[in-house]
């Protein structure tokens, strides 16, 4: 019973470890919003002597972490799109006609038994769906990349 008392209070300890620092932004935030800008301003030409420089220096360094953020936001679309790229190369089928694809999707669910698909009606499926499913066969090897039934 003590062994889960303490077990107990250590899991309240971390929480209120990771919840403290949150609450203390909070309430610097609302005393923050709460100032007049004559405050603010009062206070950092006491904590500065050139507070117009600080400001700059703010403004460049929020400024650079957007930057930044919007860099590897784009480098990680560009890697997405490169790779999307390259599946749809290696895959041969891809470049068929769209009944030819339906037709082999049609022939994969024949050919294994225990296979489901979730569209029941490949006519209706638009070109990226049938696309889609065609890679899902291929990556659960029931076809490969030429369309050949495993």
């Amino acid at each position: 019973m003590e062994r889960s008392h303490s077990t107990g209070a250590k899991v309240m300890i971390e929480y209120n470890k990771h919840k403290l620092p949150k609450a203390v932004a909070d309430i610097l935030v609302d005393d923050i919003l709460e100032s007049s800008d004559e405050e603010i301003l009062s206070d950092a030409h006491h904590k500065y002597d050139d507070v117009d420089a600080e400001v700059s220096k703010t403004r460049e360094l929020i400024h650079s972490a957007i930057m930044e953020s919007r860099k590897s936001k784009m480098a990680l679309a560009e890697k997405q799109l490169i790779d999307n790229k390259d599946r749809s190369k290696s895959n041969n089928i891809l470049t068929l006609p769209v009944g030819t694809k339906r037709k082999l999707i049609e022939e994969a669910k024949r050919s294994v038994g225990s296979l489901t698909l979730a569209a029941r009606n490949e006519e209706k499926m638009s070109e990226t769906d049938t696309d889609s499913v065609l890679q899902d066969l291929i990556d659960l090897g029931v076809i490969d990349e030429n369309g050949k039934i495993k």
